[in-house]
């Protein structure tokens, strides 16, 4: 007959292991556990209990069977027998014998395994002994991520120990493919029961017609709880030493900062364009520094109190070329792109831009609006290395600026809204005007909403005042001010109909949504020709346009088998176009430029009938020439979920007569790439990029990626206008990856 008893006093043995960051947790939790078995015997002189036959033990946490059980009191010792299988969370313990001490946490296992569900591992072998608290012995232990009986790879280990410095020494570790021994390393030392411990990383390997070998051998050194640093020493046979740091930091939970240095003493420079690799020697830039190096950083924190808060971008660069080149890999762009973007959220210039911001920025928030005091560096790389002269550099740096932005709030009752920005700057630069311009640009709006449309007028007035140090010789006075006020009205109004369809013995609604939207914006000023060009706010000029759109969403209704509402938006279409009054009166250039107040036709669109097709894309089509000028379109289709497509294409027209766009360059670059996927573990990958007009392949790739339950390889062709390259990637499961690059001569 089948019996239970309820102990208060029992202590389960259970670990947790997280291999990938180096952690081993330990919980022993005192709470009452439920024992159920065929049959249990009590021995009250002797203080035990046994339980036999299909014995189970539970509490919260964890969940144990056996076949035989004996809990003994006096020396609080807790033995399993036969099938023994403990399961906590996700984890569990396979074995055929387990034996622990509540006392002080020893014991030992016998004859199985145990499973760590993350980072999903095997720990297998004939005995692991929980030698203390913090410590353990085992011999002949095998550690795998694979299911399999046989792994198709593992790590075997001879005999090894973890100490109380939570520092596991292991002794005649393999590395085995199925049964057979590839790596074989007489002793290793690892952290395993401390969360962050210094230490070599994997190496990275490379190889490049360019570049020749190269190899880094990364360091991570834990400076405190709260930063580490990580050292990245190496060589390029063909460049020169290649070295790299990395600085990171969690003071607190409103403080995060992550910095990176790069450094290349770099045995090639060139000296004329004709000397640059294909695709370097565009810009007309020549490199002829040794020194190359690359800066980069982003701080999130604040100054004295949380609400004072503080943001640095810092990106500085030793040359053009440096980010293009070196754009894979433990140093290279992509990488700190990522960083950036997954870390603080923002991005960083694009590998080939020739501007670099560096900019700091403390900011102050309040219940009406924000003040802010900023400073911005931009790195223009044209007068870097003996290419424009830096003396004649007309960059604008902004240092500094401070501002105060008013939110939109209601005034005078609720009569009107008010907002505003307004800021203070200085800037500086080699060549050109400097000196100080304060900027103040308050508006005034309301919103009328009735029946029929939505009305919401607002006039904003500018006022913008120069102090300036080095006068133009165009100037007159080192002091100017320009202001002029603007009025804008934006109308809109919306109309909705629902169409009902039936088909195949089915209903579907389609809602059809069109909002028609007409807006009116006057900004009467003249042209000044004595005022400084600092930024986009000296170069506003009158406009005199009225804009009109008509946007049409369409959106289906329809029942699943259950009865539950599925949507889906098929179909987006704008059309707009704005007609410049302002152009409309122009008499002056008509010869070269003709007359032409109507703007393009704009028609954006996102068609998607299923979830296997999309269409989507912008197009601007002139009046005047009844063409295309602009276009940017992308088709993705899916296949029986087996394989997947894209195509686009990105299209401008030359230009030589449009005022508005003076000397548009002729472009034409199509993209096409797919992925087919014959069962679960394969994928085959393939894209191409085209310039038309050059009639040259801009990048050519393709992937075989095969996947196991334990591991995975994927192998990458990629052919560019100056290498031909194949990357082999290795992953063993949780344990981390192995790149390969080869070059192809």
């Amino acid at each position: 007959m089948k019996k239970s008893i309820l102990v208060f006093i029992l202590f389960i043995f259970v670990a947790h292991v997280y291999a990938k960051k180096g952690i081993m947790e330990l919980s022993l939790p005192k709470e009452p556990v439920n024992i159920s078995a065929k049959r249990i015997k009590v021995n009250n002189n002797k203080n035990i209990v046994e339980a036999f036959g299909n014995v189970y033990l539970s509490s919260s946490h964890y969940k144990i069977r056996a076949d035989y059980a004996r809990y003994e009191k006096k020396e609080k010792r807790i033995y399993l027998r036969g099938n023994v299988f403990a399961k906590w969370d996700r984890n569990n313990i396979s074995a055929k014998e387990l034996l622990v001490y509540v006392s002080n946490s020893t014991g030992w296992i016998k004859g199985g395994d145990i499973f760590y569900a993350v980072p999903h591992l095997y720990f297998r072998g004939k005995k692991i002994d929980k030698t203390g608290k913090n410590t353990f012995a085992f011999k002949n232990i095998e550690v795998t991520g694979c299911d399999s009986d046989v792994p198709d790879w593992s790590f075997f280990i001879k005999r090894g120990n973890i100490e109380d410095d939570g520092e596991a020494r292991l002794y005649h570790v393999k590395f085995k493919i199925r049964r057979h021994s590839i790596f074989y390393f007489p002793y290793l030392q690892v952290p395993v029961l401390i969360k962050r411990k210094s230490g070599f990383l994997i190496p990275e390997y490379s190889s490049s017609s360019l570049d020749g070998t190269g190899l880094i051998l990364p360091y991570y050194l834990v400076l405190s709880k709260e930063q580490d640093i990580t050292f990245y020493p190496g060589y390029l046979t063909r460049r020169g030493n290649y070295m790299g740091m990395e600085y990171r930091f969690t003071p607190n939970v409103q403080t995060k900062g992550y910095f990176m240095v790069s450094y290349l003493k770099d045995k090639i420079q060139y000296d004329t364009e004709s000397d640059a690799p294909a695709g370097y020697g565009d810009d007309g830039l020549i490199r002829p520094n040794k020194n190359r190096y690359w800066i980069r950083g982003k701080l999130d924190g604040y100054v004295i109190s949380p609400d004072l808060e503080l943001k640095l971008d810092v990106d500085y660069v030793s040359d053009q070329d440096f980010l293009r080149k070196f754009d894979s890999g433990y140093l290279g762009f992509d990488k700190s792109r990522e960083q950036f973007l997954d870390v603080f959220g923002r991005d960083i210039n694009n590998k080939d831009d020739l501007l670099r911001k560096n900019i700091i920025l403390l900011n102050k928030g309040f219940d009406i609006g924000n003040l802010y005091l900023k400073a911005e560096y931009d790195e223009n790389l044209r007068y870097k290395n003996h290419n424009f002269d830096p003396v004649l550099d007309p960059t604008v740096q902004r240092v500094p600026e401070i501002g105060f932005n008013v939110y939109k709030m209601p005034v005078l009752g609720g009569l009107l809204d008010f907002e505003s920005e307004s800021s203070m700057s200085y800037f500086y630069r080699r060549y050109g005007v400097q000196g100080m311009r304060v900027d103040i640009y308050p508006s005034m709006s309301k919103t009328i909403s009735t029946n029929i449309a939505t009305i919401i007028p607002k006039i904003s007035f500018r006022d913008t005042a120069y102090f300036l140090k080095d006068r133009d010789p165009k100037l007159t006075d080192p002091v100017e001010n320009r202001y002029f006020f603007e009025f804008d009205l934006d109308t809109s109004t919306q109309l909705y109909k629902i169409f009902n369809i039936s088909f195949d013995k089915k209903d579907y609604f389609i809602r059809h949504i069109i909002t028609p939207e007409v807006e009116y914006f006057y900004r009467p000023m003249r042209k000044r020709d004595d005022i400084p060009l600092f930024d986009s706010i000296d170069s506003i000029t009158r406009e005199h346009k009225i804009t009109y759109s008509i946007d049409n969403h369409f959106t289906l209704k329809y029942f699943d088998k259950k009865g539950a509402s599925i949507y889906r938006d098929i179909l987006r279409l704008k059309l707009s176009q704005t007609y410049d009054i302002k152009e409309a009166g122009r008499n002056h250039n008509l010869k070269k430029y003709p007359k032409r107040p109507f703007s393009d036709i704009r028609t954006e669109y996102n068609f998607s009938p299923s979830d296997k097709l999309n269409v989507s894309g912008d197009i601007w089509f002139s009046p005047y020439i009844l063409g295309i000028t602009e276009a940017e379109n992308k088709l993705n289709i899916k296949f029986l979920n087996q394989i997947d497509g894209y195509i686009s294409h990105d299209y401008k027209r030359r230009l030589r007569d449009d005022i508005h766009r003076q000397d548009q360059q002729k472009l034409s670059v199509i993209e096409f790439g797919t992925n087919i996927y014959p069962n679960n573990r394969w994928q085959i990958s393939y894209s191409d990029s085209r310039d038309l007009n050059l009639a040259k392949t801009i990048e050519r790739k393709l992937t075989l990626n095969y996947k196991h339950q334990c591991w995975s390889i994927a192998t990458e062709l990629s052919h560019t206008r100056d290498e031909d390259k194949i990357m082999v990637t290795i992953t063993l499961g949780s344990l981390g990856e192995i790149s390969q690059g080869f070059n192809l001569e």
